[in-house]
């Protein structure tokens, strides 16, 4: 009987420290401040659990996320250090150099964070990431670095964390849920596809696919690959023949283009190439318009679109193959069907707009070289070896002082270079003053490097270090990087 109660009395002492140590993982705590301004944590009912001490404090939990972890900031006398606790205010991982954590808005409550490790044995850097939803993390080998911004929301979500070692550049994988390596950095390239079972990498200039748990479905043959929208099949290219395989690899359709173009704007043809002329293909892969041309463009909805003569001429084309008009003028440039009618032509080298119906000269042959208006009625052309822009009645409403030029994208800004010495490039808007806030037209070109960054995930070295940028520009100036966004 007596042993009998003392295990009693041993569970209930066991029961007790389990439903105490569960009542602090469950419970909601707020961030806080005292009239010093020093934070800590309170809990809903406003009482103190962690002292007020820190210089900041970040949520354990909030909208749509509840982690058992969280960072806060303390002060020193060369600034802030950042310290990972738990919901007793206990740190972690205490010996790891978090001054030189992974930027993140940890208010979004974003998972994951990464950070250097120097081990004291040896003067090697070593990166860590960290769970704050279950504590775990990782210590990478030495060169390996989580290549994955962790603070951005896409990788949040994702199954794993892509990594990439500093002196080959290959890449590999960590599983986010277990921070365990399951993919060796040997890849070349890794595009993960949320919510899907496969995963593309290359190897050696050549595209395979893996499963979601990194086995490999299609082995490292082809040139390229896209998935169908079954995502049962994809479109692979195999020397110089384009196949239709599914997941396992298995052949369901060949083809007779080495190219196709996935764009048809509603009008049922693709442009494809074989043997190094192009011409039009149905969804079937039948050819609807020969492989004559030396180039095409895709067509515009109103069916109408620029091919290439093999005399290197151009000329407009419709749905049949016809040419349009009587091709009066000597070369015709890319035709834009949402911009109207106004369509660059040239007469003895000379180009100048032509209205492609009636083929009669908007604007008169005056410049070097021609582009197509945009939907806001800009073109870039080209006079005296400089680029300028023009509207739709030929009146320069930006200088041609530029010796390169991009279009304008969706926020109106346009990439600039005016030759002139190191800092030569720049961005402007539609009125040809300078994109960036505070800075006048006389500074529009002061930058060495601009990158329009549409993939939102730009990664610069500086030194041994490494930044990702999220910004739809990234230049450098005075030999730093900065990231640049339009007022959306």
């Amino acid at each position: 009987m007596r042993n009998s109660g003392l295990f009693y009395l041993k569970g209930t002492l066991l029961l007790f420290m389990l439903f105490n140590s569960f009542h602090l993982v469950a419970q909601i705590l707020k961030p806080e401040h005292n009239k010093h301004y020093d934070w800590g944590y309170v809990d809903a009912e406003g009482k103190w659990v962690i002292d007020a001490k820190y210089s900041y404090a970040y949520q354990f939990s909030g909208d749509g996320f509840d982690h058992r972890f969280t960072l806060v900031r303390t002060s020193r006398k060369n600034g802030e250090l950042p310290v990972i606790i738990d919901k007793e205010g206990k740190a972690q991982l205490e010996g790891y150099d978090l001054n030189d954590v992974e930027a993140m808005d940890y208010r979004n409550g974003f998972r994951f964070i990464s950070g250097r490790f120097i081990p004291k044995e040896k003067n090697e850097t070593q990166y860590f990431i960290f769970d704050f939803k279950t504590g775990r993390y990782i210590v990478l080998a030495v060169d390996l670095y989580p290549y994955s911004a962790l603070y951005h929301e896409d990788v949040q979500k994702e199954k794993y964390i892509i990594t990439i070692d500093s002196k080959t550049s290959k890449k590999g994988m960590v599983l986010a849920d277990s921070l365990t390596l399951v993919a060796s950095p040997i890849y070349d390239e890794i595009k993960l596809y949320k919510g899907k079972n496969y995963i593309l990498v290359s190897k050696d200039g050549k595209y395979g696919v893996l499963d979601s748990n990194c086995k490999k479905l299609i082995d490292f043959k082809y040139k390229s690959i896209a998935f169908q929208k079954d995502d049962k099949s994809a479109k692979v290219v195999l020397d110089k023949n384009e196949l239709l395989v599914d997941l396992n690899d298995h052949v369901l359709k060949t083809t007779t283009y080495e190219e196709r173009l996935d764009k048809d704007n509603g009008t049922g043809l693709f442009a494809a190439r074989t043997e190094d002329k192009w011409g039009f293909v149905n969804a079937d892969g039948e050819w609807v318009i020969p492989a004559l041309f030396l180039n095409v463009t895709s067509f515009g909805a109103d069916g109408i679109t620029m091919a290439r003569l093999s005399d290197g001429k151009s000329t407009l084309i419709n749905k049949k193959g016809e040419q349009i008009g009587k091709y009066k003028y000597d070369n015709y440039g890319n035709y834009y069907s949402k911009a109207g009618v106004a369509t660059p032509m040239a007469i003895n080298g000379v180009w100048g707009y032509y209205d492609m119906h009636d083929e009669s000269i908007i604007i008169q042959p005056a410049y070097d070289s021609a582009s197509a208006f945009d939907e806001q009625g800009a073109a870039c052309v080209k006079i005296n070896g400089k680029w300028g822009f023009i509207n739709k009645k030929g009146a320069f409403t930006i200088p041609a002082i530029y010796v390169y030029w991009t279009c304008f994208d969706e926020f109106g800004w346009a990439v600039v270079n005016n030759g002139i010495g190191v800092n030569s490039w720049g961005l402007i808007t539609r009125d040809g003053k300078s994109a960036v806030a505070g800075t006048g037209s006389d500074e529009i070109c002061r930058y060495s490097m601009v990158e329009h960054n549409i993939a939102h995930n730009k990664v610069v070295q500086t030194g041994k270090n490494y930044r990702t940028f999220y910004s739809e520009y990234v230049v450098m100036y005075n030999g730093d990087y900065m990231g640049l966004d339009p007022v959306r």
